[in-house]
């Protein structure tokens, strides 16, 4: 078996066999393109492949099981508000063609006693907030050794923790607890957190935590079974990086992608393009082509930056002297490297 990369662009493929009568390719290419004078490139310098687990992105680039027709997107980056004032509150979009998803950004806050209750502070103007897991709703911390909350029961110093975001904030048990505990400052609009005891499905663009169970959210039981919804095979979708709200319906070429309130300037005018790829599979005297598809949408904000990541399935028949050739090549029109705008 022969593999040859005849583009710019980071390749990375893991061979194997399917029932001893194919040769089989797994292949993901990784593009990137910058933001340039209001339109977009290809980028000089291309963003290479995670081929394994990364603290930038936990699963990597390419896990060895994907959920068909599933494009993923993660968003890195800064909230800043126009002009880099200060803010106390502020409001961050993406939209990915008809999808559009919104994240309230606050300032610093803290549970405090007034009387017998307990609210929240005013949220402290900030200069940025960082779209991460540390600032969304969720969080981990040591109880110290005595009596469980409520009860006479004693108990050893204990960890405990959100386990849909173990890295976050604005997580506690029991009213005893809460004063002085800083709320998330990355919240959904549509759950504003009010009570101490409000608990929120955490909500962030980052790549996930890998110890998230939220990646486990698409699961059902079903007969003492774990199953996918609808029939979904259950273990793919825990592999990908991105939070379950953006796990999107395979994402087209010629879909609209926008970005506003990360970064120094709004992401705006990326079109997704076609497969800037494609790949020519040679088996004896036999060929034919395939085009990839699109598995990931990788934003960086505050580098003006968006990573494809393209995958394809690859295989060729096993036959005793013939020679398999996987050829990836650029797609035709790759010299006009400005997408439109």
């Amino acid at each position: 078996m022969e593999i040859n990369n005849e583009t710019p662009f980071p390749l990375f493929c893991h061979r194997d066999h399917l029932d001893d009568r194919f040769a089989l390719v797994d292949a993901t290419v990784k593009i990137t393109y910058d933001s340039v004078d209001g339109g977009w490139r290809v980028a000089r310098e291309q963003l290479p492949i995670e081929s394994e687990p990364s603290l930038s992105l936990p699963m990597g680039d390419v896990p060895y099981l994907r959920p068909p027709d599933v494009t993923e997107v993660t968003v890195t980056g800064t909230v800043r508000a126009p002009g880099a004032r200060p803010f106390a509150e502020a409001s961050v979009m993406l939209r990915v063609g008809e999808q559009l998803r919104v994240l309230r950004v606050l300032g610093r806050r803290w549970w405090r006693k007034r009387g017998t209750e307990l609210e929240a502070s005013e949220p402290e103007p900030v200069d940025t907030v960082p779209m991460s897991w540390a600032h969304a709703y969720g969080g981990a911390w040591d109880r110290a050794p005595g009596l469980l909350p409520g009860t006479e029961t004693p108990a050893p110093s204990t960890r405990m923790a959100c386990s849909a975001n173990p890295l976050g904030k604005g997580w506690v048990i029991d009213a005893s607890e809460a004063e002085g505990v800083e709320l998330p400052q990355i919240e959904d609009p549509n759950e504003p957190i009010r009570r101490w005891n409000d608990r929120p499905s955490p909500k962030c663009w980052a790549p996930l935590p890998v110890e998230s169970s939220l990646r486990m959210s698409h699961l059902v039981v079903e007969g003492g079974k774990l199953n996918g919804r609808d029939g979904e095979p259950p273990w793919p979708r825990m592999l990908l990086n991105a939070s379950p709200d953006l796990q999107l319906e395979r994402v087209a070429p010629g879909t609209p992608l926008d970005v506003r309130g990360l970064g120094e300037h709004p992401l705006t005018g990326f079109i997704v393009p076609s497969p800037a790829v494609a790949w020519h599979v040679a088996a004896g005297s036999r060929s034919r082509s395939r085009s990839p598809e699109l598995v990931a949408i990788r934003i960086d904000a505050d580098s003006a930056r968006i990573a494809l990541v393209w995958h394809a399935r690859l295989h060729a028949p096993l036959v005793r002297g013939e020679r398999r050739v996987f050829t990836l090549h650029a797609a035709p029109g790759l010299a006009r490297t400005e997408l439109p705008v």
